[in-house]
């Protein structure tokens, strides 16, 4: 089960990475992008919170496809999360 210690340990860092973009971000913004830029933030620790959750509680069965599957949703998910705060802070 080490594997599944490491994958967490991983969502955990790049998690983190895109909530202290956000954090940092966030200080220069005021107004309407300041909360909206809030809101990203939380949907981070939201979309780690779920993962960790999904790797807790893996399917039975088709292993292979369950975590190929988690990987691409906290890829798109992050990704789509870290572009949106990069658009927000110009």
């Amino acid at each position: 089960m080490a594997s599944r210690r490491l994958l967490k340990k991983q969502i955990e860092y790049l998690s983190n990475y895109v909530i202290g973009y956000g954090v940092i971000k966030s200080k220069k913004l005021t107004g309407e992008k300041e909360e909206k830029m809030t809101a990203l933030i939380f949907e981070a620790f939201d979309l780690r919170d779920e993962m960790i959750r999904r790797i807790s509680h893996t399917e039975p069965g088709s292993v292979k496809l369950f975590y190929r599957k988690l990987k691409e949703d906290v890829g798109e998910g992050l990704e789509r999360i870290m572009t949106n705060m990069q658009e927000l802070s110009k």
